[in-house]
């Protein structure tokens, strides 16, 4: 399974492409209590799918993965479709606990396949398994 994971995504930004809906990309979730988190997503220009993978920026809040210099660890999966705001919103993530697929996981461009394996990893590391 690990070579297949790493086709590169070929999302622009974050285009609707990406899945329709949360059973798309999640698989299995433990508990839906203990697997999820609330949050707050920064400021963005793009709208961010269904399965989005995000960091966290310097203060603390969710931000597409690698959108910016230092936000290279992934921490979460969105689970419901931001729009694009000026300003902060809040969002529903997961952040341990489950399975999920990598077609359904969403990256911006400009992120690269060996970007990509090292973001899949990290959930990995945090207890969500990335398969396809």
């Amino acid at each position: 399974h690990q070579g297949s994971i790493m086709a590169k995504k070929t999302l622009y930004e974050f285009s609707v492409t990406g899945p329709g809906s949360l059973s798309d990309v999640l698989l299995v979730e433990v508990n839906r209590d203990w697997c999820r988190e609330g949050g707050t997503l920064a400021a963005t220009t793009v709208d961010l799918p269904v399965g989005a993978v995000l960091a966290k920026n310097d203060d603390g809040d969710y931000v597409p993965f690698l959108a910016a210099p230092g936000d290279n660890q992934a921490v979460a999966m969105l689970i419901k479709a931001a729009p694009a705001s000026a300003a902060k919103q809040h969002v529903s993530v997961i952040r341990r606990g489950a399975v999920v697929a990598f077609s359904g996981l969403g990256f911006l461009t400009a992120v690269t396949e060996e970007q990509q394996k090292t973001a899949c990893g990290q959930l990995t590391s945090l207890g969500i398994v990335v398969q396809n």
